[in-house]
């Protein structure tokens, strides 16, 4: 017989356990008289919209229907409730969770004043701080967060903006905290290095070498060598430059940006040297340079050189020669025009050395094939000078790595194959060849990783650092698969 669920009443068939619409259990107690009525009760408050009448569901706070919005509702009083919550919580953890677990509410009043609410006990100080870690004001962002996204995607366009302003100003907050952070973080650096700089033997060296800088500017100058002057004078600002990023007087934004001015200084002493003594030989007086001239020319063969027939003849038989052995030849020619530099640099080149090369407008270095390195140089002063460099190639005998303290922490190069130009307890030199350029970076890495870090200066094709303990370590890829090594430990 057909039966009806005593919970909602529809109909249920004859067997069913449970009803099919809401799910009740079936109590399977019929009254068979045929007087048997079912009854109908009410119990209970039903609440409809006051602008719609449409039935509302319990802990509504907007009408589906007409959007008419509810106050006095649960909703109302939540943001208020939530606050006293807070007041009452026994630990910042507990303060946490309320925040996390308060669901955004529904209506414009109640987003609004959940968002002043946490705007107002927002701290971007402490969000910087603890950035990355659980704690209240992260955890008001995250409302804050939430309540403008649901703001821009239910409230009208002046809600909106409200909405909007209050999310601005915390993004202000966090953005003036971050740089606030920052400037104190760079200042404490800044303290930091200069503490450092002060007890280093780099500030000594800098104080001294500033000097030194002043008076190769004022001797050059009086000597009349202009250009040298200029050069020298901008080593005195660097070196000065260095010293006061160091000392903190002006500041860094880069750990150790101080050794940027003082390496350029260091490097300038060999354009300066050039230009002022032009390899020491070069007098002031024109009548004592014509002297030292024509004192040093002599009458050359060119197929007398132990290395002429690796190089295309000059076509002088006048020169000065400053050394003539089996793995280098120098020599210098006077009076020369800029033309007769570029002719001869293409003869060379069309000699074969075209490795590698570097162009300088005055200054040409490459290898050739069987790896003869050549270095030409154009003075363009009173005496027109070129000069000619050319050394044999590097031997490629096997190498026994050093077991010595000096060399210990030096990774051992995948290639032992070259020459050592330099052996004893404070210094080692060596060159390899056989290196691929790309084995530099690599190798270079290496040596950070075990210890070389300190104070290092680090291009495409050279390094130079210190370890802890003091030992000076360079690497330099020179071309031609050639890569030099450099350990020194002089206790200057």
């Amino acid at each position: 017989m057909m039966g009806y669920c005593s919970n909602c009443g529809h109909k249920v068939d004859d067997g069913a356990k449970f009803c099919s619409k809401c799910g009740a259990a079936i109590n399977r107690t019929y009254d068979y008289t045929p007087q048997a009525q079912r009854k109908t009760e009410y119990d209970g408050v039903i609440h409809k919209c006051p602008n719609c009448g449409e039935i509302l569901n319990a802990f509504v706070s907007k009408c589906p229907t007409c959007g008419y919005e509810l106050r006095g509702t649960a909703a109302a009083s939540a943001v208020q409730e939530l606050y006293k919550n807070i007041q009452c919580a026994k630990n910042d953890k507990e303060v946490i969770r309320l925040i996390k677990m308060f669901p955004v509410p529904n209506n414009k009043e109640d987003i609004l004043e959940l968002m002043v609410l946490a705007s107002s006990n927002f701290d971007e100080k402490e969000y910087i701080t603890h950035k990355g870690e659980d704690n209240i004001s992260a955890a008001w962002l995250s409302q804050i967060e939430q309540c403008q996204k649901k703001a821009s995607l239910s409230l009208d366009s002046q809600d909106k903006i409200k909405a909007n302003r209050i999310y601005d100003a915390i993004k202000e907050k966090i953005v003036d905290a971050k740089k606030k952070a920052h400037q104190q973080y760079m200042s404490q650096q800044s303290e930091a290095t200069a503490k450092e700089f002060r007890g280093s033997k780099l500030r000594i060296i800098l104080v001294i070498f500033s000097v030194i800088s002043v008076l190769c500017c004022a001797f050059a100058f009086q000597g009349g060598k202009i250009f040298a002057g200029i050069v020298s004078a901008l080593m005195v600002v660097l070196f000065l430059t260095a010293f006061l990023m160091g000392s903190g007087v002006i500041s860094e934004q880069v750990k150790n940006l101080h050794l940027v001015p003082a390496i350029l200084a260091f490097l300038l002493f060999v354009p300066y040297f050039s230009l002022s003594t032009n390899n020491d030989r070069r007098v002031h007086n024109s009548s004592h340079y014509d002297d030292y001239i024509e004192d040093n020319l002599q009458q050359i063969s060119w197929k007398s050189f132990n290395l002429g027939e690796y190089l295309p003849d000059f076509g002088y038989n006048e020169a000065e020669v400053i050394r003539n052995t089996d793995d280098n030849l120098m020599l210098n020619f006077y009076g020369l025009e800029m033309s007769k530099y570029e002719s001869y640099l293409d003869e060379c080149k069309e000699f074969g050395y075209t490795i590698d090369a570097k162009d300088g407008g005055t200054t040409y270095t490459a290898y050739n094939q069987a790896g003869y390195y050549l270095r030409l140089q154009y003075w363009d002063f009173d005496d027109k000078e070129l000069s000619i460099d050319l050394e044999d190639p590097i031997a490629s005998e096997q190498i026994i790595w050093p077991s010595s303290d000096l060399v210990k922490d030096i990774p051992i190069p995948k290639s032992l194959v070259g020459e050592v130009s330099t052996e004893s307890s404070k210094a080692y030199a060596v060159y390899l060849v056989q290196i691929e350029p790309s084995y530099f970076s690599e190798y270079v890495s290496l040596c950070m990783d075990n210890g070389f870090n300190v104070d290092y200066s680090k291009s495409d094709t050279y390094f130079h650092a210190n370890n802890k303990d003091g030992i000076s370590l360079s690497v330099e890829y020179k071309g031609f698969n050639i890569l030099m090594i450099y350990i020194e430990n002089y206790d200057w």
